[in-house]
């Protein structure tokens, strides 16, 4: 048990402040330096257990201070069990004295681990401004990609609405070309074919003109044979009355020797007419097959620039 009035027992006491100092020696050493913590600070006021018997029993069941007397609030409280004693507080300057004293001299195990929690501390915050500052360059690097990125978007929108125009007006120029040539070419197929046209009916027409005069001279000497063979047959008349009638077997010879000759002249006719037919007709396939090449012609030339 304490001496002395109003003090608790003294080995509970010493027992309290070791155990207190074993802690603080601890965390101490297990916080280091810049742990920030006042390691040799006490509280304001100690806490004692009592024992689970009367305070008054018990000192008066103790046979070495049978003489201790103790004080009335001391026996008015017999059924408490923590009672605060208050402790003065520590100075600054010994505090530090202390600190600096008891990490000098602790163990070299509690200064390793101090010191290498320091550089850790050190690392890490040396770590989080480095992190710091690559973020914020990665967020300048992202702003200045996405300019770059749009600029190139505006550049590429531009060049290619420049190829385009170039592209049409190339493709204008090559529009009116083609129709310049195809109108050239068109001219110059249309003088060709009239001057073709114009051959070919000039030598439809002069054939047409012979055809025609040999009818009319053909004509004419089977109009002078049968005038002659009128006139012979008039003469023969007028000599078979006198000398007598002719046969009839000669009569009818003489008959059909000009019906002969008339069907002669009716096929010349219809020959004539068949070939003036077959003339037109080879005309107008000859002007199809020349419109036919003046078309291939034409396209042509498109496919060999389309290709």
């Amino acid at each position: 048990m304490a001496r002395g009035v109003g003090r608790p027992p003294k080995h509970l006491l010493s027992r309290n402040s070791s155990q207190e100092a074993s802690d603080g020696e601890n965390s101490g050493g297990s916080n280091g330096e810049n742990s920030g913590i006042n390691l040799l600070q006490p509280p304001p006021s100690q806490l004692w257990s009592s024992p689970s018997t009367p305070l008054k029993q018990t000192i008066s069941s103790s046979s070495h201070n049978s003489n201790y007397v103790a004080p009335q609030w001391l026996l008015d409280k017999t059924t408490a069990k923590f009672f605060s004693v208050p402790i003065p507080g520590v100075p600054p300057e010994v505090q530090d004295a202390l600190e600096h004293t008891l990490l000098d001299g602790g163990d070299l195990k509690q200064k390793r681990q101090a010191r290498k929690s320091h550089k850790l501390f050190a690392q890490i915050k040396h770590w989080k401004g480095q992190l710091q500052l690559q973020r914020h360059e990665v967020e300048q690097q992202k702003e200045m990609l996405a300019r770059a990125i749009s600029t190139r978007d505006t550049k590429l929108a531009a060049i290619r609405k420049q190829k385009m125009a170039e592209i049409d007006q190339k493709l204008q120029k090559m529009e009116d070309k083609l129709s310049q040539e195809k109108d050239e070419k068109m001219k110059q197929v249309e003088e060709e074919t009239r001057k073709k046209i114009v051959e070919e009916f000039e030598v439809a027409f002069e054939k047409q003109e012979e055809d025609r005069k040999r009818k009319r001279k053909e004509e004419e000497e089977a109009k002078e044979e049968a005038a002659k063979e009128e006139k012979d047959e008039k003469d023969k008349k007028e000599a078979s009355s006198e000398e007598g009638a002719e046969p009839d077997a000669k009569r009818a010879k003489k008959k059909l020797e000009s019906e002969i000759i008339q069907e002669k002249i009716d096929a010349a006719n219809a020959k004539m007419e068949s070939l003036t037919e077959k003339k037109s007709e080879m005309i107008w396939l000859m002007k199809q097959v020349i419109k036919a090449e003046m078309k291939q012609k034409l396209m042509d030339p498109r496919k060999k620039e389309s290709s």
